[in-house]
């Protein structure tokens, strides 16, 4: 009795020892097979983002050629910002065929970036035939995505009736108020002459004229102004 015993409980923890590293193996294995499947996909898009990103970085701080190097390889591996921040360099060197041909890629991947790019190239026929139409259309798709810069450009352009626009005054004032809040300081500026004068639609009102105007003078809008070249 004593040696059935003694089998029965040398027996059980020798059935644990290997159903435990049946379970450790299979987890190893679906971690295996997970990383397998997401690795290529998310982690090539956040190198990509962020080599588009240290470019551009390196390019501001003054080392243009890291700079350019790291977006012109973002670039051809397709990623839209690298493309789109790589044409704004072209074009500003007057190399605009190239900027036309960067800036469409990146559009077409629905990068906003390429979008307000594209549409400076067609307002001004740089690069490409002029399109007043086309630009405007480009310059809408960039703002309903955000790009701070286009927000503005398209709110003023919705004022005057300029990209082939109808003239607009309550959707103008809407994306001039929205590119402001975002922190644009020209579209402050605006807003406070609309306050001040009672255009747009708006009345007088002074103190929201102070209020943009305070909102103009904090340090923050006086950094980022410097940084809106485009």
């Amino acid at each position: 009795m004593r040696m059935k015993t003694k089998l029965k409980t040398n027996e059980q923890p020798s059935e644990q020892k290997y159903e435990r590293y049946d379970q450790h193996k299979l987890a190893q294995w679906f971690l295996l097979i997970l990383f397998a499947c997401l690795s290529p996909f998310s982690f090539a898009e956040d190198n990509e983002q962020n080599l588009a990103d240290k470019g551009w970085d390196e390019y501001t701080l003054g080392n243009l050629i890291n700079g350019m190097a790291l977006l012109e390889q973002a670039a051809e591996q397709g990623d839209a910002a690298g493309q789109a921040r790589l044409g704004y360099i072209f074009d500003k060197a007057g190399k605009t065929d190239q900027a036309f041909e960067l800036f469409e890629k990146s559009a077409k991947q629905n990068n906003a970036e390429g979008q307000f790019g594209l549409s400076k190239m067609y307002s001004s026929g740089r690069g490409v035939e002029k399109d007043l139409t086309r630009a405007g259309d480009l310059m809408r798709q960039s703002a309903e995505q955000g790009y701070l810069l286009a927000m503005r450009v398209y709110g003023l352009a919705l004022e005057t009736g300029g990209l082939n626009l109808t003239p607009n005054p309550s959707l103008a004032f809407d994306w001039i108020q929205r590119a402001a809040e975002k922190g644009d300081g020209t579209a402050m500026r605006k807003l406070r002459e609309v306050y001040l004068r009672g255009e747009l639609g708006q009345e007088v009102n002074l103190e929201r004229a102070k209020y943009w105007l305070d909102q103009l003078n904090t340090p923050i809008v006086k950094s980022e102004a410097t940084k809106a070249t485009q």
